[in-house]
């Protein structure tokens, strides 16, 4: 990152994640909640934290830093955004340390073009009908656990 800096490019991440049981399950339908040890680690003190270090630790022109907390896994961010607005503050807030204005740090997600909600591939026999299943599926989610998220791609 310091190469680049030295040269005058801009720190641009883009984090992506597996389920890590080598099963082949597609990121976009993981779910998890970012700040929730899974083993010994959360996701932001195994992945996001240590990025965000390497960043404010290389970027010493304080130019605008562009940081995807993770990408092609809506699922995640659909069933725990707050959860992910919390890591968007402390991604912000370590960059900062090393000098970068916080305003000067963009952190957001790349989300999948394809079943932006990372939603069962199962539901996904005709639109209406994935949107139709989909808003039962995330009214019963809600019912069930109480959660506040849910798919952005079903209709109210």
């Amino acid at each position: 990152m310091k190469r680049a800096v030295d040269n005058n490019m801009y720190i641009v991440t883009h984090i992506h994640l597996d389920d890590g049981y080598d099963k082949g399950t597609w990121r976009n339908g993981v779910i998890f909640n970012p700040n929730q040890k899974y083993g010994a680690l959360t996701f932001w003190e195994a992945v996001g934290k240590p990025t965000a270090l390497a960043i404010k630790d290389a970027n010493y022109k304080k130019r605008d830093v562009y940081y995807a907390m993770q990408a092609e896994m809506g699922a995640t961010l659909f069933y725990h955004p707050a959860a992910w607005s919390s890591v968007m503050s402390m991604v912000k807030s370590v960059i900062a340390q090393g000098g970068t204005p916080r305003n000067r740090v963009k952190v957001g997600v790349n989300i999948n073009w394809e079943k932006i909600c990372g939603c069962p591939a199962e539901l996904l026999y005709s639109v209406y009908y994935y949107n139709v299943s989909a808003r039962r599926m995330m009214q019963w989610d809600q019912q069930r656990t109480g959660s506040q998220g849910g798919c952005a791609c079903s209709s109210n």
